[in-house]
């Protein structure tokens, strides 16, 4: 770990057998459910060994976080079982490197949970709700509060224990529960009540073990930040605005706090700074603002664009912009302030995180929630997209009769009838549901039958209608004089009227669509699937042009039903009628020529039949015949062909996998590679092309492994070359690497003899080693000394022995450390000989031979412990230059004659070489199938047999039939030997 970096300790990947790696790249790139599936599998399976099993069930750890991450509603939910499955896994798998802080990592679920309810407690419109989830907040706290204290002393143990020699490792874990008991103390304060004495007191602690952490604790400069600006944050809720103030604009200081060889660990360093410095902007504007000093915020602002303009498209850059939107109103600049939070609410309207029911994100929220608190001291109108959000703002505050003031000038802030037509109906949907919330039905009532009445074309304008008649009726009830009746019969004769021709089908359609969009998606596709394909107008029968889309959209939402249904009975059901669908959708756009239709139904029929673990050959080959068509009538197509290739390279690549000849293997990924390629120079900017380059080098990996088991060299070279060709593009494309994806290709690459590419990208594995990113346990410690025994190779390859030899020391230290002997090393030892030999051939330092010399006598020692089957199975992982043990071993002897020659050992150099010559030793070698073996020179070579002239002198017929091999010494390296003599004899005097 780099000195002042700190990260959390993680498992090691490199060690993880290939499904357990490749569970992992499924996760990291979206694919949740297909990781989780495969993750079970492996923890489930005895032939995996314990430690594979451990990681896998670690990630199942992780994506139920992940899951919680993504679903807010879920999350307490998911929290609490990712907690129970830790518990259970650190019985199962007490050594495994998570294991170690499985406690710690337990409360850290427990206080997300707590903080996952107090978010929905923020957000809840029910005031009971609310309630229930903030004291279900206040007991995780309760509960937990104490437990950090345990872990922490605990840990502070250890470490005192371990003294100077306790590892950097240690010490981060005990760090960083110090930082989380205090961010929970704060966490635990705003989940009091304003009223509760105890909220006091949690600020309090919580200020004083951020102001210790940040005293005692300077070895991790990421802790130290968070830690500052969480001081910052409890004096500004103990009321300490100037103290806040100072220790939030000291913060705005923070810098890098070294220069990183690495552009990663840079760009990852730069990214907290920015994070940490926009964090401190926003919560000194917050602090001025609260103390009235708008003037002062102001000028922060300003501070901030002028200083660090990119900070405002960071999180807190976002809400730093509505606290000075805040500013602004209370110097009375209303305009400015109502513009600069469009900005915010523009960016939210484009983002891919839409809140389902609603057309803003997150931040949106909380913009609209800010325009409602401007609005209150302002006596015009804003425009009407922005006069709408305030009214939303104020709906999200549960302020509902100024919710209902806002909503009322909408119409009256339009300044076009686009505006009106657009954000109007939207305003009185919100209207009548301010006035349900006040208790008020008969104003809903209203609300509703002015929307359908004033905007009889909008999307939701047939729901205003029954909404309505509803609450129409429901007063019937109540009132029972028939007043209310007559209304309600008064909108059965509106609905009627409107709905006619063209009109129905499209709301039929709006109603599939504003479901899908919600994620209702069995609703979505019953309302999708009421579109009628023709109308009847004048008399006429008259085609409805978007009813393929329509059917279309049907089996997309049955498809997306069936993927989210847990019961596998309803999931097949489902999938059943997204079938029918999409085939009914495809017979239509090709018989209607509807290209739209025709391409959705295509590739989501393909994307069924090749989506999942369990399916066959013939699903994988209808998927592709059903592609074909994007090859033909629809090569044109923008919105599915991308998609479709991608879905091609999957086919071809699962097809070959399928495949036991080597012959189909090579043929079907052929097809993959030509997809890819078609894909890459059509939709060079596709989301998908680097997991199709991942799946096409994966599947060569494979083949390469395997045909080099059966020992077919060369097209196990071949195949290792594609592999890594393809893999080194999926690298290059994903930033995000781990570090055992890293070290995986980068070793590929080394084995492609791609040597310049493999020390690029095993320098972003040892780089990620040298940031913290990996642990200290034995595991991690190997598989940070493998990755840098082969970065070394790597360096060595490109002409770099000094950096390789720096390399080769950290792996020492990384062997010795896990108890393991790094002289022993095949790889280790092979390449700190040729690292030092190549260091000493350009520099001709002498002061280099001792260690050259020890280093080659333990590369040779190696070497003769591997024996003949060790030097080929070595030869065929490293893909080694393809030379016999013997000669192997004939080299390793050359070169240790060189160096006892520069060492001045004259004659023994000679007197090892020269009796080589006399015997023969150098010249053509013969092996015997059976019994003693026969080495010697070839005299004659006859059809049925061999004559050799043994070492001995003596004369030998081999028959043919029992020679295992024929062995021709290089005449290159014979002399090497015939120099190397004649100098020890020239330069010795001999």
């Amino acid at each position: 770990m780099v000195a002042g970096w700190g990260v959390a300790p993680q498992g090691a990947h490199a060690q993880s057998s290939r499904d357990a790696e490749f569970a992992r790249v499924l996760l990291e790139r979206g694919f949740t459910d297909l990781a989780e599936k495969e993750a079970r599998r492996i923890e489930a399976s005895t032939r995996y060994p314990e430690k594979v099993r451990g990681d896998a069930g670690y990630l199942l750890a992780r994506i139920l976080k992940k899951r919680a991450r993504e679903n807010p509603a879920q999350a307490p939910q998911l929290l609490e079982e990712m907690a129970q499955l830790i518990d259970e896994l650190k019985r199962k798998y007490p050594t495994h490197a998570m294991s170690a802080i499985a406690d710690l990592e337990k409360l850290q679920v427990r206080v997300r949970e707590a903080e996952s309810r107090l978010a929905e407690a923020e957000n809840e419109q029910d005031p009971e709700k609310a309630k229930a989830d903030r004291e279900a907040a206040v007991s995780i706290f309760d509960e937990v509060l104490g437990q950090f204290e345990a872990v922490i002393a605990d840990l502070n143990q250890r470490v005192d224990k371990a003294g100077n020699k306790a590892s950097e490792d240690l010490r981060y874990k005990r760090d960083l529960a110090e930082y989380l008991y205090a961010s929970a103390l704060f966490s635990y304060g705003k989940a009091l009540g304003k009223d509760d004495e105890r909220r006091k007191e949690a600020f309090t602690k919580a200020r004083d073990r951020y102001q210790a952490f940040f005293d005692e604790r300077g070895d991790f400069f990421n802790l130290q930040v968070l830690s500052f600006l969480g001081l910052g944050k409890a004096q500004l809720e103990l009321g300490q605005n100037e103290d806040a103030a100072l220790t939030f604009t000291d913060a705005i200081e923070v810098e890098v706090p070294f220069e990183s060889p690495d552009p990663r660990l840079r760009k990852e360093m730069e990214s907290f700074v920015a994070d940490a410095k926009a964090e401190a902007y926003y919560w000194l504007l917050t602090a001025h603002v609260r103390a009235g000093q708008y003037d002062q915020a102001v000028e922060v602002w300003k501070d901030l664009e002028q200083r660090f303009p990119e900070g405002k498209k960071t999180h807190f850059g976002k809400l730093a912009t509505l606290v000075y939107a805040k500013a602004l109103a209370g110097l009375g600049r209303y305009d400015e302030a109502a513009r600069a939070v469009a900005v915010v609410l523009e960016a939210s309207m484009r983002s891919k995180k839409i809140i389902p029911g609603y057309d803003i994100d997150p931040y949106g929220v909380s913009a609209a929630k800010t325009l409602a608190e401007i609005s209150e001291g302002y006596t015009g109108f804003f425009p009407a997209p922005l006069q709408y959000r305030a009214g939303q703002g104020f709906i999200f505050k549960r302020q509902f009769e100024k919710a209902t003031w806002a909503l009322k000038g909408v119409l009256a802030a339009a300044a076009t009838d686009a505006e009106r037509e657009t954000w109007g109906p939207k305003a009185l949907v919100d209207l009548a549901t301010a006035y349900d919330r006040l208790g008020r039905p008969v104003d809903a009532a209203l609300a509703y039958q002015g929307l359908y009445r004033m905007f009889p074309g909008a999307p939701n304008a047939d729901l205003a209608m029954r909404l309505a008649k509803q609450r129409f009726l429901d007063l019937e009830k109540a009132d029972g004089k028939g007043f209310f009746k007559r209304l309600a019969d008064e909108v059965t004769d509106d609905m009627q009227r409107s709905l006619t021709g063209i009109a129905v089908e499209k709301i039929k359609y709006n109603r599939g669509v504003e479901s899908q969009r919600l994620g209702r998606y069995v609703e979505a596709a019953q309302e999708f699937e009421k579109v009628e394909p023709e109308i009847e107008v004048d008399g006429k029968r008259q085609p409805v042009d978007f009813y393929g889309k329509a059917i279309a959209n049907a089996g997309y939402c049955w498809y997306r039903a069936a993927r989210a249904e847990r019961s596998e009975r309803r999931a097949q059901r489902h999938l059943e009628k997204a079938r029918a669908a999409l085939e009914k959708a495809l017979r239509y756009g090709e018989e209607h020529g509807d290209a739209g239709a025709q391409a959705a139904a295509a590739y989501f029929l393909a994307l069924i039949d090749s989506d999942g673990n369990d399916k066959t050959e013939q699903d994988y080959r209808r998927a592709l015949e059903r592609l074909k068509v994007f090859d033909g009538p629809l090569a044109s197509d923008r919105v599915y062909r991308d998609k479709a290739l991608a879905q091609m390279v999957h086919c071809a690549v699962q097809l070959a996998a399928r495949k036991k000849s080597p012959e189909e293997r090579w043929k079907w990924l052929g097809e993959a590679e030509r997809r890819l390629a078609q894909l890459a120079a059509d939709f060079p900017d596709a989301d998908d092309l680097p997991f199709a380059a991942f799946e096409i080098g994966d599947a060569y990996a494979t083949l390469s492994q395997e045909l080099a088991k059966a020992g077919q060299t060369d097209a196990a070279g071949r195949a290792l070359r594609k592999a890594s060709g393809y893999l080194e593009r999926w690298v290059k494309a994903n930033d995000k690497a781990s570090f055992g994806q890293l070290a995986w290709v980068g070793g590929l690459l080394l084995r492609a003899g791609e040597s310049a590419k493999a020390a690029e990208v095993l320098g972003r594995a040892v780089a990620l080693v040298d940031a913290g990113k990996l642990g200290a346990k034995q595991r991690e410690q190997l598989a940070d000394a493998y990755t840098r025994v082969e970065y070394a190779a790597a360096l060595v390859g490109t002409g770099k022995p000094d950096m390789a030899l720096e390399q080769l020391d950290k792996a020492r230290e990384r062997f010795e450390a896990a108890g393991s002997d790094a002289t022993s090393e095949f790889l280790y030892a092979r390449t700190l000989d040729e690292a030092l030999y190549r260091k000493w051939k350009n520099s001709g330092d002498a002061r280099l031979l001792g260690r050259l010399n020890e280093a080659h006598d333990a590369y040779w020692q190696v070497l003769d412990t591997l024996g003949e089957r060790g030097w080929n199975d070595m030869v065929a992982t490293y893909r080694l230059p393809p030379v016999t043990y013997y000669v192997a071993d004939k080299e390793a002897a050359a070169r240790q004659l060189e160096i006892r020659l520069a060492l001045k050992q004259w004659r023994w150099v000679y007197s090892q070489i020269q009796p080589m010559f006399e015997t023969g030793a150098l010249d053509d070698l013969v092996a015997r199938k059976l019994g003693p073996d026969v080495t010697g020179t070839i005299i004659e070579e006859r059809d049925d047999a061999v004559v050799v002239r043994t070492r001995k002198g003596e004369t030998v017929s081999v028959p043919r039939s029992e020679i295992r091999r024929i062995e021709r010494f290089p005449k290159k390296l014979r002399e090497r030997f015939r120099t190397l003599m004649e100098r020890a004899k020239r330069e010795g005097g001999l």
